[in-house]
C-alpha cells in the first residue's frame, strides 16, 4: 500500500492508497531508522507537510529472469528530506545511508518472512540546492531486490520411448 500525501504512523494508513507494498515497507522501515519525530511520506508531499519529513518515491523497476521458473525484481527508490535546517537534513540522509548499508535486508512482510535485499545505497551531495540531479533523482537512492518464482509449467509427457540396440 502506498500512502499518498499522508504520513505513516505505525500501522495507521491513509484511505488513499495504491498497491505497492515495497514502498510502504521501505517507508515503515525508514520511520524506525529515523525515529518517531520524523514523518515519512510516499509519492508526493502533502500541502500541510510537517517537518522533519522524508519522501520516498519509486523511480523504476526491472525484472530479470534467473532461471526457467524464477526471476529477480529490482526496484529503485529515491528519498528527499526536509528538516528544520540543513544540518538536520544531512544527518538524516547520512544516518539512513548507514542504516541501509548495515541492514542488508528490509522486511517486506515479517509474518510471511519475506524480505527485500538492499543493493547500492547511494547519497548524492549536490554542490548547491539548485542542482538538477538531486532534484530529479532525490538525494538518497537505493535499489531493493527480491527473487521470486513464477508458476512451474509442466512439460508434455512422452508418448513412448523407442530403443534399439545395435550390439550383438
Amino acid at each position: 500500500m502506498i500512502i499518498i500525501g499522508e504520513a505513516i504512523n505505525g500501522a495507521a494508513a491513509s484511505n488513499l492508497t495504491l498497491g505497492d507494498s515495497w514502498l510502504t515497507a521501505l517507508a515503515a522501515w525508514s520511520m524506525g531508522a529515523l525515529g518517531p519525530e520524523w514523518k515519512v511520506y510516499t509519492i508526493l508531499w502533502p500541502e500541510d507537510m510537517a517537518r522533519p519529513a522524508i519522501l520516498w518515491k519509486l523511480m523504476g523497476m526491472e525484472v530479470n529472469p534467473v532461471g526457467p521458473a524464477s526471476f529477480e525484481v529490482r526496484s529503485q527508490m529515491s528519498a528527499w528530506v526536509r528538516g528544520q535546517d540543513a544540518e538536520q537534513e544531512q544527518t538524516a540522509l547520512t544516518g539512513l545511508l548507514e542504516a541501509l548499508g548495515v541492514a542488508i535486508k528490509v522486511p517486506l512482510d515479517e509474518a510471511a518472512r519475506t524480505y527485500m535485499r538492499v543493493v547500492e545505497p547511494r547519497l548524492a551531495l549536490p554542490l548547491d540546492e539548485t542542482s538538477e540531479g538531486a532534484a530529479a533523482l532525490g538525494r538518497l537512492t537505493v535499489t531493493l531486490v527480491r527473487r521470486m518464482s513464477g508458476p512451474v509449467q509442466e512439460a508434455p509427457l512422452m508418448q513412448y520411448v523407442q530403443y534399439q540396440s545395435k550390439m550383438r
